[in-house]
Protein backbone atom coordinates (compact mmCIF):
# COMPACT_ATOMS: atom_id res chain seq x y z
CA UNK A 1 0.00 0.00 0.00
CA UNK A 2 1.55 3.29 -1.13
CA UNK A 3 -1.27 5.68 -0.37
CA UNK A 4 -4.75 5.99 1.11
CA UNK A 5 -7.52 8.44 0.31
CA UNK A 6 -9.86 10.25 2.68
CA UNK A 7 -13.50 10.59 1.66
CA UNK A 8 -15.98 12.65 3.65
CA UNK A 9 -19.25 10.94 4.54
CA UNK A 10 -21.31 13.89 3.26
CA UNK A 11 -22.80 15.27 0.06
CA UNK A 12 -20.33 16.19 -2.68
CA UNK A 13 -20.64 19.95 -2.25
CA UNK A 14 -20.05 19.72 1.51
CA UNK A 15 -17.20 17.22 0.94
CA UNK A 16 -15.48 19.73 -1.36
CA UNK A 17 -15.65 22.42 1.32
CA UNK A 18 -14.42 20.04 4.02
CA UNK A 19 -11.54 18.78 1.85
CA UNK A 20 -10.40 22.33 1.15
CA UNK A 21 -10.69 23.28 4.82
CA UNK A 22 -8.78 20.20 6.04
CA UNK A 23 -6.10 20.61 3.38
CA UNK A 24 -5.53 24.24 4.44
CA UNK A 25 -5.63 23.38 8.16
CA UNK A 26 -3.03 20.61 7.83
CA UNK A 27 -0.71 22.79 5.78
CA UNK A 28 -1.01 25.87 8.00
CA UNK A 29 -0.68 23.99 11.30
CA UNK A 30 1.44 20.92 10.50
CA UNK A 31 3.17 21.77 7.18
CA UNK A 32 1.61 18.66 5.62
CA UNK A 33 0.38 19.21 2.08
CA UNK A 34 -2.21 16.70 0.87
CA UNK A 35 -3.29 16.41 -2.73
CA UNK A 36 -6.97 16.88 -3.59
CA UNK A 37 -8.69 14.99 -6.38
CA UNK A 38 -12.17 14.70 -7.78
CA UNK A 39 -14.46 11.71 -7.41
CA UNK A 40 -15.96 12.45 -10.80
CA UNK A 41 -14.01 14.22 -13.57
CA UNK A 42 -17.21 15.67 -15.08
CA UNK A 43 -17.76 17.94 -12.05
CA UNK A 44 -16.17 21.37 -11.96
CA UNK A 45 -14.78 21.41 -8.44
CA UNK A 46 -11.49 21.47 -6.59
CA UNK A 47 -11.81 17.89 -5.41
CA UNK A 48 -13.47 16.26 -2.45
CA UNK A 49 -10.89 13.49 -1.90
CA UNK A 50 -7.59 13.93 -0.06
CA UNK A 51 -4.67 11.62 -0.83
CA UNK A 52 -2.15 10.59 1.82
CA UNK A 53 1.11 9.21 0.43
CA UNK A 54 2.23 6.93 3.24
CA UNK A 55 5.97 7.26 2.65
CA UNK A 56 5.89 11.06 2.52
CA UNK A 57 3.67 12.13 5.40
CA UNK A 58 4.57 11.51 9.06
CA UNK A 59 1.57 9.35 9.96
CA UNK A 60 1.49 10.25 13.66
CA UNK A 61 1.51 13.98 12.99
CA UNK A 62 -1.06 13.59 10.23
CA UNK A 63 -3.41 11.53 12.42
CA UNK A 64 -3.09 14.07 15.23
CA UNK A 65 -3.82 16.95 12.84
CA UNK A 66 -6.88 15.27 11.31
CA UNK A 67 -8.13 14.32 14.78
CA UNK A 68 -7.83 17.94 15.96
CA UNK A 69 -9.57 19.25 12.84
CA UNK A 70 -12.41 16.69 13.08
CA UNK A 71 -12.93 17.51 16.76
CA UNK A 72 -14.06 20.98 15.62
CA UNK A 73 -16.45 19.57 13.00
CA UNK A 74 -19.49 18.21 14.76
CA UNK A 75 -20.92 15.12 13.10
CA UNK A 76 -18.32 14.86 10.31
CA UNK A 77 -16.78 11.45 9.69
CA UNK A 78 -14.52 10.02 7.01
CA UNK A 79 -14.02 6.86 5.03
CA UNK A 80 -10.49 5.74 4.17
CA UNK A 81 -9.78 3.70 1.04
CA UNK A 82 -6.59 2.04 -0.12
CA UNK A 83 -5.08 2.70 -3.54
CA UNK A 84 -7.36 0.04 -5.06
CA UNK A 85 -10.47 1.87 -3.75
CA UNK A 86 -11.08 -0.83 -1.15
CA UNK A 87 -12.61 0.57 2.04
CA UNK A 88 -10.24 0.03 4.97
CA UNK A 89 -12.04 2.25 7.47
CA UNK A 90 -15.45 3.88 7.43
CA UNK A 91 -17.50 6.26 9.58
CA UNK A 92 -14.45 7.34 11.56
CA UNK A 93 -14.50 10.37 13.80
CA UNK A 94 -11.44 12.13 15.21
CA UNK A 95 -10.99 9.86 18.21
CA UNK A 96 -10.58 6.82 15.92
CA UNK A 97 -7.83 8.19 13.72
CA UNK A 98 -4.57 7.93 15.70
CA UNK A 99 -4.96 4.17 16.29
CA UNK A 100 -6.15 3.66 12.72
CA UNK A 101 -3.22 5.49 11.12
CA UNK A 102 -0.73 3.87 13.49
CA UNK A 103 -2.11 0.51 12.31
CA UNK A 104 -1.61 1.54 8.68
CA UNK A 105 1.95 2.68 9.45
CA UNK A 106 2.72 -0.65 11.11
CA UNK A 107 1.28 -2.58 8.15
CA UNK A 108 3.36 -0.51 5.75
CA UNK A 109 6.49 -1.01 7.86
CA UNK A 110 5.98 -4.80 8.02
CA UNK A 111 5.00 -5.21 4.35
CA UNK A 112 7.58 -6.78 2.03
CA UNK A 113 9.17 -4.16 -0.21
CA UNK A 114 8.51 -4.28 -3.94
CA UNK A 115 11.56 -3.99 -6.15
Amino acid sequence: MNYVTLHFDTSLDVANQLAEDLQTYLFNNYKVDLQRSQTNESYMDGGSVLTIVLAAAPIGILAHGIKNWLSKKDGVSITVMDEHKKVIGTGMAGKDLPAFFNGIANLEKDAPRKR
